[in-house]
């Protein structure tokens, strides 16, 4: 068997030293050193984790992303990188060149995987190349995170042996093209979840709602400035579900964030709806007040006179 053989097979045994790319922080200044990838050793495992050498890795926008933002990436969660760097790098292809003692029964040297980059552990978003060390180096350590994390493990086989490293490494970004064309947002409001109508300028005096009784209740409504016709609906569909009307009214001088905060008890606003358009400030701070999967609908004859100031990466990071 030849060197390229024993490589493709994950025979071939890992040098003691390897090639790396680390993000020390924000712009390509702080990525690697002196504009190279750095030297260190090939990582040890343990008998509950794997070794695996990176056959392929894309480069995602997603990776401009962070090395632009640095710390203030929101997947980082501003991890301090001068201290503590990253390796990015989630669109990749891996052969598993090292078995841990405890995991001879589920894995074998050879085994070729892509990697489900979006991993969560005791409740943490740990992703991929973003918190976990990623595909811009040679080997990588796979532990508890990936292969028994918080949906199972988050590797994907590799069946057919004819599957080139690139064609492999763009499962993920094609992964993300087919999920934004079958992406489904829930079409009512969230079961227990925090519900907020709050009244601006320009606020219908009557909305039906008769649709939204047929919806799965929420945990809390909470009701602000809303016009007394409108007030009076609400608090039908509340005592139909169930579900107690909170009243917050005062938008004036009111900090939206903090009551949203306090109502939801920081988990954050799962669906609002913005009646009129006459107060961009709260369409601005109910949006950012939104929790994850959050929805803000906003209920108004018109345009506003200007755009509104929004966080539009949520949309991505948060689904909302």
């Amino acid at each position: 068997m030849d060197v390229v053989d024993k490589f493709r097979s994950g025979q071939l045994p890992p040098p003691e030293k390897q090639l790396a790319w680390f993000l020390y922080g924000a712009g390509l200044e702080n990525f690697g050193r002196e504009d190279k990838p750095q030297q260190i050793a090939v990582p040890t495992f343990g008998p509950r984790e794997l070794l695996a050498q990176v056959d392929a890795a894309g480069i995602c926008f997603s990776d401009i992303k962070i090395i632009k933002a640095g710390p203030d990436h929101p997947r980082l969660f501003g991890r301090d990188l001068a201290n503590d760097p990253i390796i990015i790098g989630h669109e990749v292809a891996i052969t598993i060149v090292g078995v841990g003692d405890e995991m001879t029964g589920e894995y074998k040297v050879g085994d070729r995987f892509v990697v489900q980059a979006e991993i969560y552990f005791h409740g943490k978003n740990l992703a991929f190349g973003y918190m976990l060390y990623g595909g811009f180096e040679q080997y990588v350590k796979l532990g508890e995170e990936v292969l028994r994390g918080d949906d199972g493990c988050y590797l994907i086989p590799i069946n057919n042996p004819e599957t080139g490293y690139a064609e492999a490494a763009l499962a993920e970004p094609w992964a993300c093209v087919v999920c934004s064309y079958r992406w489904m947002h829930r079409r009512e409001g969230k079961a227990g979840g925090t519900m907020w109508f709050v009244g601006t300028p320009g606020a219908p005096a009557e909305l039906s709602l008769g649709e939204m009784a047929n919806w799965a209740a929420p945990g809390k409504i909470v009701v602000t400035d809303v016009p007394a016709g409108l007030a009076a609906e609400i608090a039908a569909l509340a005592a139909k579900w169930g579900v107690e009307v909170i009243a917050r009214d005062g938008l004036d001088g009111m900090d939206v964030r903090a009551v949203a905060e306090g109502v939801s008890g920081g988990e954050g606003l799962d669906d609002v709806f913005i009646l009129g358009n006459g107060r961009l400030d709260v369409i601005e701070a109910c949006a950012a007040a939104l929790g994850t999967e959050g929805i803000l609908s906003i209920v108004a004859a018109e345009a506003p006179d200007r755009p509104a100031s929004l966080d539009v990466g949520r949309v991505h990071y948060d689904y909302i």
